[in-house]
């Protein structure tokens, strides 16, 4: 994959997490890379909480236990270059996110 110098993939990562972020605490991104480690590996998969994790109970040491809550996720994983525009596109389909609070969707 032929790349522009000035194209930074750590700015894409930051966009696209600060984009999932501003959805609202409903919504959350997983992302990683993988093998081989370099430009083009990392994927992302966005997720929403259908239950929220609860306090259970402290532990012996004092520390919150939580339930796992219930999640489910909306998308496969996916290449930055797929994930940005199908993110923008699952904003503009589910324009209800924005009535939430979440995100304001320009149009």
């Amino acid at each position: 994959m032929a790349v522009h110098k000035s194209f930074s993939f750590g700015a894409s990562k930051n966009r696209i997490v600060n984009k999932v972020h501003a959805m609202g605490d409903e919504y959350f991104l997983l992302h990683s890379e993988i093998r081989p480690f370099g430009n083009g590996t990392r994927r992302y998969v966005l997720g929403r909480h259908i239950e929220e994790p609860q306090f259970s109970h402290l532990t012996p040491k004092g520390n919150k236990q939580m339930t796992p809550g219930k999640q489910e996720y909306l998308s496969e994983p996916m290449d930055g270059i797929d994930f940005k525009p199908w993110l923008e596109q699952f904003i503009i389909d589910n324009k209800d996110i924005g009535a939430r609070g979440a995100v304001k969707v320009k149009t």
